[in-house]
């Protein structure tokens, strides 16, 4: 995929920008130019690397992307039925792009400055809950839960289903934490990710006013800041994949 790789490769430019510039910070003689010497200059390369690839993939998501406008502005939420109703590559596709866009907005809010995602690891979280739901391992999620077909309970399972799929291709490449300073704990960045994307899927399929216009998701990361512990542990639980549903079944209703 040509996005995945330049998002790599701007993923390193930044990453050798940030090395230079705190070599620069430890070692540089107070008063002296950061922009001379060798630092400098690897700086200077990366910083035209970031722009020239941030460009780049601007024009790849022009050229390659079935609806671009889906890469800018807020992460939206959508129903599972947008993602799991039928077996169609654009269903595919259409949750890797909107869950790799609001994974990267909610580390971007977290303080992580240069998140490293894989679209195509998205892609392959999609195919393991779907690979689940044919296997009848999982409840096939679909439609709004204004429906009086999707109970709760419904929401919460496929919510969870969800959730274990991401956890299991781990989607986040780095950094591996979150540094959550103010409660003095280390988030892992994929476990965070997961319980956040499901949730906010969960919480677009059952309440029926809740469209993708909606910026839900500061509510949402409230909530699985408060509650990241339980579901730590219950995506950790292989034996009982239910106290996973129980978890996203306690804030459902009460969000957004």
């Amino acid at each position: 995929m040509v996005k995945e790789r330049l998002r790599d490769a701007r993923f390193l430019a930044r990453e050798m920008r940030a090395s230079a510039r705190k070599g620069q910070d430890s070692q540089t003689p107070e008063g002296t130019d950061h922009a001379a010497g060798p630092a400098g200059l690897v700086t200077a390369i990366a910083d035209f690397s970031d722009t020239a690839l941030s460009a780049l993939e601007s024009v790849a998501i022009g050229l390659l992307s079935s609806d671009p406008k889906a890469h800018f502005g807020n992460a939206s939420a959508y129903p599972l039925s947008r993602y799991f109703d039928g077996e169609s590559a654009s269903a595919q596709a259409m949750f890797a792009r909107d869950c790799y866009f609001a994974a990267k907005q909610v580390l971007l809010a977290k303080g992580i400055s240069n998140p490293h995602l894989s679209e195509e690891l998205f892609a392959e979280a999609h195919r393991l809950a779907a690979k689940g739901q044919q296997l009848g391992q999982q409840p096939s999620p679909s439609g709004k839960a204004g429906n009086p077909d999707a109970s709760l309970d419904d929401v919460a399972l496929r919510a969870a289903a969800m959730a274990r799929a991401i956890l299991r291709a781990r989607p986040v490449e780095a950094p591996g934490h979150i540094e959550d300073a103010a409660n003095g704990r280390m988030l892992d960045s994929n476990i965070y990710s997961a319980a956040a994307l499901a949730l906010a899927t969960a919480v677009a399929s059952y309440h029926e006013d809740v469209t993708a216009d909606d910026d839900i998701y500061p509510g949402v990361c409230a909530a699985v800041d408060a509650r990241y512990a339980l579901f730590a542990k219950a995506l950790a639980s292989q034996d009982r994949p239910e106290d996973l549903a129980h978890v996203f079944a306690d804030l459902i209703p009460h969000l957004p």
